[in-house]
């Protein structure tokens, strides 16, 4: 049982799994014996529990450490990503609840918070925010959040100003290359049919998962 950001970080390391999808509006009664807050993700083997996508990716870092995931300079990268994860998340999850009257200013918020992102890769000067190569941690997590970002405003009749975030806007379509991204991926158009059919209440958790995790 895990979410969408671990099925990326799950293939990069290339790890066989039997994923279960699960219904987040209609949980089953066992999900709670894998987790007593009945929230996913939950990863399971061999009888062991570990919950959260955090504590999923050390477990993985410490038995499947090749891929490398973690940086050198992981309790800085750590301290940006809770940093990001307090801003981000809230302000695209809030596309999926608020009514049309609202959309505007959630858009005009949600690019002021994503302004740091675009400062952050332009400091550093790399392609990602893991380095020159190839995505770390940080693009990983980051990454689903930032998907939604490009459907978001749709919604409005608009799109992701890649002018305004021009080096978000590369990493975007570079994370978008990446074998771990368009092997799991759901599509942009199939994704904002999701987003408009939860705005109306009627959650497709399965729309787009026939070919995916």
């Amino acid at each position: 049982m895990v979410n969408y950001r671990n099925c990326r970080i799950i293939d990069t390391v290339e790890l066989r799994v039997d994923v279960v999808n699960i219904h987040l509006k209609d949980k089953p009664e066992w999900l709670v014996e894998k987790n007593p807050l009945g929230q996913v993700p939950v990863l399971e083997k061999d009888g062991e529990l570990v919950r959260g996508s955090m504590n999923i990716i050390e477990y993985l870092e410490k038995h499947h450490p090749c891929p490398r995931l973690f940086p050198e300079n992981w309790t800085q990268e750590q301290q940006l990503l809770e940093e990001y994860d307090k801003i981000i998340p809230s302000a695209i999850h809030k596309f999926f609840t608020e009514p049309d009257d609202v959309l505007p200013e959630l858009w005009e918020n949600a690019q002021n918070r994503m302004e740091p992102l675009e400062t952050e890769l332009a400091k550093r000067a790399t392609p990602f925010f893991g380095g020159e190569d190839a995505p770390g941690v940080l693009d990983l997590m980051l990454w689903p959040w930032m998907e939604l970002a490009q459907v978001a405003p749709k919604l409005l009749g608009a799109d992701f100003n890649h002018l305004k975030f021009p080096k978000l806007g590369s990493w975007v379509r570079l994370m978008e290359s990446q074998p771990f991204v368009y092997k799991t991926t759901v599509d942009y158009p199939t994704l904002l049919e999701y987003m408009r059919s939860y705005r109306c209440g009627n959650y497709q958790y399965d729309m787009g998962l026939s070919d995916h995790c």
